[in-house]
């Protein structure tokens, strides 16, 4: 489904969603209608939108070279674009595939290994695929406007990780500690980040001594620091696997006085495009909206990626790093338990 973070919904919209509502008395079904509610109306401005772009500059092209028909064929290439829009959605889906594959058995035998692991030495905690579990209800929960408080995310956790406990920060694996960094980014009012790395320095990054992670990192903060000097700012991310390498996902936390275009500009060039390269799609921020289900979303294939590299597979500024520990006992209250 097309989503726009920062589409505004109008009065019409917020009045349907408030009388549709109204006879909820279940305060958490209410809060998770309401987001289910304001996510399709997005979706459907959205596509409003883009219909309308597309059928005035079709209009316009017919007028311009004297077409008989602008109207129909104005309409015409809108019929076309939605179907033009299908069948990427079903090409995107078909070249997923095997790495949904490859995702599922990777997780699969990390898990059976972990059990194994934990059997052996039941005194150690040996708990990042059941973190990674626990953060994929919680998040996609998150993700469906479901509080964290709501039943049925207990319920779930239960079901699937009986007897699962938050640790202390000390026995964080990586999943938690994102999980951490992502709801610290996201009271600073973050920003997403979806930076695909240029093959040239994917190939320098894997060959690096310092590891893949470790060698974007100081690309990303030198570069982050040349630009905005001491406005530069605090960022994590994660390192995934993909066919051509790898990319990163994470935040960074977006200050007012900085057009978030100037810092998605400056983390393309520290992926090592050049400014005729990677235009855009190598780095397309997003408003942090839903920090759980963002922080599932960085660590879904972190199995996968473990077989590019034995290094490090996230970073962080140690400011915002040590903020998320610092505010940890407050997350960890107020998510829910198995």
């Amino acid at each position: 489904m097309s989503q726009r973070p920062d589409v505004i919904l109008s009065p019409a919209d917020e009045q349907w969603i408030e009388d549709t509502l109204f006879e909820m008395e279940d305060p958490d079904l209410r809060a998770e209608w309401d987001v289910r509610l304001r996510k399709e109306l997005a979706a459907k401005a959205v596509s409003a939108d883009e219909n309308r772009d597309t059928f005035n500059e079709a209009y316009k092209r017919a007028m311009d070279t004297g077409i008989a028909d602008p109207l129909e064929y104005a309409e015409r290439a809108v019929e076309l674009a939605f179907k033009q829009k299908i069948m990427d959605w079903n090409l995107a889906a078909l070249k997923a595939s095997p790495q949904i594959f490859a995702t599922k058995a990777a997780n699969r035998a990390a898990e059976q290994g972990e059990g194994a692991s934990k059997s052996a030495s039941p005194g150690k905690r040996r708990m990042l695929q059941a973190d990674r579990r626990y953060l994929e209800i919680t998040g996609i929960a998150d993700r469906n406007g479901q509080p964290m408080s709501a039943g049925s995310v207990g319920a779930e956790i239960k079901k699937t990780l009986p007897g699962y406990k938050l640790p202390h920060w000390e026995k964080t694996t990586l999943p938690l500690k994102v999980l951490a960094l992502a709801v610290e980014t996201g009271k600073r009012g973050g920003r997403t980040i979806n930076l695909r790395i240029s093959h040239d320095a994917s190939a320098k990054a894997l060959r690096s001594s310092r590891g893949p992670v470790s060698f974007v990192q100081n690309q990303v903060r030198d570069t982050l620091k040349r630009r905005f000097e001491a406005d530069a700012p605090e960022f994590w991310f994660v390192m995934e696997q993909d066919p051509k390498g790898f990319h990163l996902h994470g935040a960074y936390e977006h200050a007012s006085r900085i057009d978030y275009l100037d810092i998605d500009r400056a983390l393309r060039d520290a992926g090592g495009w050049g400014s005729a390269q990677g235009k855009g799609l190598s780095q397309m921020s997003a408003f942090l909206k839903d920090p759980i289900w963002w922080a599932h979303y960085t660590v879904k294939q972190i199995n996968v990626t473990r077989m590019l590299t034995d290094r490090k597979l996230f970073a962080s500024t140690a400011e915002i790093r040590d903020a998320a520990r610092g505010g940890w006992e407050a997350v960890r209250a107020r998510m829910p338990r198995g």
